[in-house]
């Protein structure tokens, strides 16, 4: 099992990166001996044997992708058109995690997230959203 996940959020966040990291620094995952940094266009949360990022992507395929996945996936949801309007999104994802031991590090993290930040997450695994 491998994880995924989209980001989609309102023009009125001028920084979602900015954002999720100081929402990171602030949370629990420093007490999991987790790391946490951010270049460019990405965080990496590191653990002692597993990382987790966050990428910025905003090619230009981003809006065609966001148009497919809200006529697909999203058709009833009140934040259609934000989903579908999208030309930029964050990409949450972690590798190969067999065992699932970082499964409850990857849902903390996800959780700390959205708590502090109004985000819609699409889980690209299952092609759902989070509620």
């Amino acid at each position: 099992m491998s994880y995924s996940y989209f980001l989609f959020w309102d023009a009125k966040i001028t920084d979602p990166m900015e954002e999720i990291y100081v929402a990171l620094q602030e949370s629990k995952l420093m007490q999991k001996n987790a790391s946490i940094e951010k270049a460019d266009s990405t965080i990496a949360i590191r653990f002692p044997k597993y990382e987790f990022t966050f990428s910025l992507i905003s090619e230009n395929w981003v809006l065609i992708e966001s148009q497919d996945i809200a006529d697909t996936f999203a058709k009833d949801r009140k934040d259609f058109s934000l989903i579908e309007s999208s030309r930029e999104r964050i990409e949450f994802f972690g590798g190969d995690d067999w065992n699932m031991d970082y499964f409850n590090e990857s849902l903390l993290i996800l959780e700390t997230v959205s708590a502090k930040i109004p985000f819609v997450i699409f889980d690209a695994n299952n092609c759902t959203f989070w509620e």
